[in-house]
């Protein structure tokens, strides 16, 4: 091979080997679909059953009929993505090896050449080169990110939520329910991502405040919003023709097995009990929160526990993020973070604090306009604004509760001492990734 030839090297993967692991899917489609139906007739078998621990069966058994379902629909809507990407592999494949077939043309050309005309053509090779490269790197970068879109299609599809059941409202439910997206959901999202409103943001029954507030935190800063905005973008479905969801960037993953950490998710259905709007709606941030939660093998559980989304910490998330370190400042009367708090919110970058359990923390704080308002324990609040006089917060439940039990405005606005009273942990955002 010439120096052009050499400079179009080979596409990473194989169609064929793609195309084997779709039909292995597709084999195990037909057993489970066999499996399924065999399940699904299993309370047949005992027709005359009846009293609590028939009705205790039914329960599970038709959640496990659900979930089975679930992953028989997966599994072929993953065959049918690495048939896509196989596709794309095959038609790029065929592109590469048009460009190195004009590559060894150009060798042919250069082959024939005298040497002395060989030494005038020195811009003309090099431009040829660059444009050689520069067409076959194109067709590297299309492959990889065709790779990275399939892997996303594939989690989101062969994804088994881990059951986290709970009472809410007097009954027992799993809050690892998802909602799938609607047309109408999409078309809110687009308004959402423009808006973006910190204040549109209610914590539902997932445990993950530390993290619904690092995004709050964003929100307030147009470097926060800029930032959040890049981490999203479409996801078109070919085959029902229409955009079912949102591909959603998470810098570290702890299930990536890219080294470099960041990761492409695909998120097409929202926590029924997780966190959404004033309007009951899915916001942005809730398709991050459904985005990080598919990263965590324990799903909505605690992450001490189970390695879930749930009981974690401000620098955790800004950390999950970003990809860049972020600093844990213990935070008292006698040793406190005020400078470094003004300094990080006027530099654009997030800001949580958290308060103690038990006794760590006072029962109620008063805020600067004189309203006695409950803490709530072990929670964390999204700071939004600070300055010499004090500090501005915003709880990710979406509201406050006077110490009389009223219900009132998620923002408070606190003097330092009276911060520095309460809170006991402040996470300090590093920089935004360029």
């Amino acid at each position: 091979m010439g120096m052009f030839a050499d400079s179009v090297g080979e596409l990473p993967g194989r169609a064929e080997d793609v195309r084997a692991v779709a039909q292995n899917l597709a084999t195990l489609k037909t057993d489970l679909d066999n499996a399924s139906t065999t399940y699904e007739s299993a309370p047949g078998l005992a027709p005359s059953w009846e009293g609590a621990s028939a009705d205790a069966f039914d329960t599970v058994h038709s959640a496990a009929s659900k979930d089975l379902r679930a992953l028989v629909k997966g599994i072929d809507e993953g065959r049918a993505s690495l048939d896509r990407y196989a596709s794309a592999l095959e038609a790029r494949t065929k592109a590469v090896e048009d460009i190195r077939i004009a590559a060894e043309i150009l060798d042919t050309q250069w082959d024939g050449m005298s040497a002395q005309e060989q030494a005038s053509q020195v811009a003309w090779v090099e431009s040829e080169l660059n444009e050689l490269t520069k067409w076959y790197q194109s067709h590297v970068d299309g492959v990889r990110r065709d790779a990275a879109e399939c892997a996303a299609e594939l989690r989101v599809a062969l994804h088994i939520e881990a059951v986290n059941m709970q009472e809410v409202d007097g009954q027992i439910v799993n809050i690892g329910d998802l909602d799938a997206l609607t047309d109408t959901d999409i078309q809110n999202l687009f308004v959402d991502m423009r808006n973006m409103d910190w204040g549109d943001v209610n914590q539902g029954k997932i445990g993950d405040c530390y993290f619904l507030a690092v995004l709050i935190s964003m929100m307030r800063s147009e470097e926060g919003r800029a930032f959040l905005r890049g981490c999203i973008r479409t996801h078109f479905n070919s085959r029902e023709n229409r955009v079912d969801g949102f591909f959603v960037t998470i810098y570290d993953d702890p299930t990536n097995p890219n080294p470099e950490g960041a990761d492409t998710i695909l998120v097409t259905d929202v926590y029924k009990y997780g966190t959404r709007g004033d309007d009951g709606g899915p916001t942005l941030v809730s398709l991050f929160e459904a985005a990080y939660v598919q990263g965590r093998s324990g799903g909505t559980r605690s992450n001490v526990l189970h390695g879930g989304i749930a009981d974690g910490f401000g620098v955790w998330a800004m950390k999950d993020l970003t990809g860049n370190a972020a600093d844990l400042d213990i935070n008292a009367p006698f040793w406190d973070s005020n400078d470094k708090i003004i300094e990080t919110i006027n530099d654009g970058r997030p800001v949580t604090a958290g308060t103690g359990p038990g006794m760590l923390s006072p029962s109620t704080m008063t805020t600067m306009d004189g309203t006695e308002l409950q803490v709530p324990k072990s929670h964390e609040f999204a700071v939004i604004a600070a300055d010499e006089n004090g500090v501005t917060l915003v709880n990710p439940h979406g509201h406050n509760f006077t110490s009389g039990g009223q219900r009132t405005n998620a923002e408070i606005r606190l003097t330092w001492n009276e911060f520095n009273y309460v809170f006991r942990g402040v996470s300090l955002g590093g920089e935004y990734p360029e």
